[in-house]
């Protein structure tokens, strides 16, 4: 096993990977002994081989972002790219988003969608929060509220043609992928998004939700109901000079408007 990981090492696999590898086979083997099935683990004194580095985290500077919102064929991805990038959110809170969370001035995370299509909770209870928007990705929201196939309290607010949650691979396959291509800024994953440019930048490649309100209430609907209202006027103020950095000059590039009752997921 000790070998095995070393030649994932010697393959050029990254440490996080070499390191998870080295996880899973311990928990195998603990949990064969704890069913009596070995007497000890023989992956008890299992290490991280040597020369493995820090790996190295893709991110999405300003440049690169408004680089591909230009590439992005509608308003609709762009208000999902702004979203990723101005409020930091995860792929399955961006995909898992009701208008019932949506204020008109903030957006609510309170839940996400999983691989496998299924709702769950926040990936932590800090998660759970509002998170104040620029004005333009606010006005945005509202036009396509205005023209989105269903607009009401329980509905996604990126949606399917079928009314359920667009799939996050179907977008990332269908969409980013090849805008992120014609920008020249090779693969694009979502995390890559959340490690962009801060508003106050610290440190590159390290983006925390910084313009967020995070109150890590256990009930959702105590967010809603009791903290939907307490953003606190820097924090508007912060997201929209964010914004303004994120924003080009319009270069008569047509974008497609989406009929959401046209679309297949992303």
């Amino acid at each position: 096993m000790q070998e095995f990981l070393k030649g994932l090492a010697t393959e050029g696999y990254s440490k996080s990977v070499v390191e998870h590898c080295m996880t899973y086979l311990k928990a195998i083997f603990a949990y064969a002994v704890e069913e009596d099935v070995l007497p000890k683990s023989p992956a008890r004194r299992l290490s991280l081989p040597d020369g493995l580095g820090d790996p190295v985290r893709g991110f999405l500077s300003l440049d690169d972002f408004k680089g591909l919102k230009e590439e992005l064929p509608s308003r609709r991805d762009q208000i999902m790219a702004g979203l990723l990038f101005l409020g930091g959110l995860r792929r399955g809170e961006l995909f898992g988003l009701k208008w019932k969370d949506f204020t008109g001035d903030s957006i609510a995370v309170v839940r996400q969608m999983n691989r496998f299509q299924g709702r769950s909770r926040t990936k932590t209870k800090c998660s759970v929060g509002i998170i104040p928007l620029p004005s333009e990705l606010c006005v945005d929201l509202l036009w396509w509220k205005s023209c989105c196939t269903d607009s009401s309290p329980n509905a996604f607010i990126f949606a399917s043609k079928k009314g359920t949650a667009i799939h996050y691979k179907n977008w990332l396959d269908r969409t980013l992928l090849p805008a992120a291509e014609r920008a020249k800024l090779g693969r694009v994953g979502y995390h890559m998004f959340r490690r962009g440019t801060p508003p106050k930048p610290t440190k590159p490649g390290s983006r925390t939700r910084a313009s967020k309100h995070s109150c890590g209430t256990p009930s959702p609907e105590i967010t809603r109901n009791v903290y939907m209202q307490t953003i606190p006027e820097a924090q508007k103020k912060a997201v929209n000079r964010m914004e303004r950095l994120t924003t080009k000059k319009k270069t008569g590039r047509k974008l497609v408007s989406v009929d959401s009752s046209k679309t297949s997921g992303g």
